[in-house]
């Protein structure tokens, strides 16, 4: 019996080496070493099998003892433990790795930006006519000059005329005296720039054509003494004037009046019968124009 004993004790350690050999050969495996199993995962269905072998063997032992020596032996015996199944719980298997779908990207062509840079710069102005400090008898003029071109140009309210080019001109009505005139360009951006020029008004003074008949008709009067001591005092007035016109000389003590002559002249005495002694007073000599000149006059008796 010890002999068919030991055989089959022999032929279960040779089948447990084999499990064993097996199981390296699994845990050596491609796949094995793909998934990471741990070792106890794979060695103990091998171990299993093995107990499961020399089980059997030992039971086969025992059954032939039994008939031969009549010794009672229990018919089952356990071959695995059953708290090794649930104390070495099995990891589980790694998910294979997922690769996520990326959908492929379009590219996208954004057009270049264009950036205008703004306009901060004024225009520039110019004025070509007049000349500073000109001096115009004419009380219009015509004020011209050149600037940007699309700019516009004006003179406070007025607006010049300005080309394609950029010259402008303008006419301006001019006072008195100095005159100092503004000019204002603006370009579409509404940059400003400033120019000035300052002229003069000098208005010709007015001539008169006078003939040489007219000439010697122009009114004028004069005074013989100024003074007198007869009584009644008196005073001789003479002077020239337009031929056919009254001559009047009048004053608060005495008055008298004349026809000047064909040829221009006249010539009047006049008495003050009523004038005070060493009393000065006025007497006034005029022509029928307006025009007038005066004199003084004292009575002064002896």
């Amino acid at each position: 019996m010890s002999r068919d004993l030991d055989t089959r004790a022999r032929r279960a350690a040779e089948s447990l080496t084999q499990a064993v050999d097996a199981a390296e050969f699994t845990v050596n495996s491609p796949a094995a070493v793909k998934t990471r199993r741990p070792l106890v995962a794979v060695l103990r269905p091998a171990i299993a099998m093995a107990l499961l072998m020399i089980g059997a063997a030992v039971g086969g032992a025992l059954v032939t003892d039994s008939d031969s020596e009549q010794t009672p032996v229990p018919t089952t015996v356990p071959l695995v433990p059953t708290s090794l199944a649930e104390t070495t719980p099995s990891e589980p298997e790694p998910a294979p790795p997922t690769t996520a779908y990326v959908p492929p990207t379009t590219a996208t062509t954004t057009a270049p930006t264009t950036t205008v840079a703004s306009d901060l710069e004024a225009p520039f102005i110019e004025i070509t006519s007049p000349e500073e400090g000109a001096e115009f008898e004419e009380k219009t003029i015509a004020f011209e000059g050149v600037t940007e071109p699309g700019a516009k140009v004006a003179a406070g309210r007025w607006e010049a005329d300005v080309d394609d080019s950029g010259n402008w001109r303008i006419v301006l009505v001019l006072s008195e005296g100095k005159n100092t005139a503004r000019f204002t360009a603006t370009d579409e951006a509404g940059n400003s720039s400033e120019a000035t020029v300052t002229v003069f008004y000098v208005p010709a003074p007015e001539t008169t054509t006078t003939t040489i008949e007219e000439k010697e008709h122009e009114f004028s009067a004069f005074a013989t003494f100024g003074s007198c001591s007869e009584t009644p005092p008196y005073d001789i007035y003479y002077g020239t004037g337009k031929p056919g016109t009254v001559i009047q000389i009048t004053s608060d003590y005495g008055s008298g009046s004349v026809e000047v002559s064909e040829n221009g002249e006249w010539e009047k005495k006049v008495v003050f019968e009523t004038a005070p002694p060493d009393k000065a007073f006025l007497v006034k000599v005029a022509d029928e124009f307006g025009n007038s000149k005066k004199f003084e006059m004292i009575y002064q008796p002896a």
